[in-house]
């Protein structure tokens, strides 16, 4: 696409309008979640390993297609070598959840009910 064209808005399929650039980062969200659904060996935990850098972005956009219903969390992902992300959701005072990044992106994508993590997890909205 032309340079131009990226910031252009377009309908997300919940019908939020979004600019065209951010469609790349949707379709690494989905691909990374359905290489772990598939079962092929990619659990929750590599496919974070995976995305590296781009593993906050994925649970950021996760968060984000729940449209604001989600309930009052401080989400915080550690990895092995101490990284540190964090994820303010809902509103009022947030229960914190902390686990692995693995873990993290389970819980968010409605693949888990959230036991591997430290702090009760609430239950979420239907995913999409």
């Amino acid at each position: 696409m032309p340079d131009d064209a990226w910031p252009a808005r377009v309908r997300a399929r919940q019908g939020r309008e979004i600019p065209a650039e951010f469609v790349l980062w949707l379709r690494l969200s989905e691909t990374a979640i359905h290489l772990a659904d598939l079962d092929l060996g990619y659990d929750f935990a590599r496919v974070a390993e995976l995305l590296g850098d781009e593993f906050e972005i994925v649970v950021g956009n996760a968060i984000g297609m729940y449209g604001g219903e989600l309930p009052s969390v401080l989400l915080v992902a550690v990895g092995e070598d101490g990284t540190r992300h964090e994820w303010r959701m809902g509103t009022g005072e947030p229960v914190t959840l902390t686990g692995s990044p693995g873990d993290v992106l389970a819980w968010i994508t409605g693949r888990s009910d959230g036991s591997t993590l430290d702090g009760t997890a609430p239950p979420l909205p239907h995913w999409l």
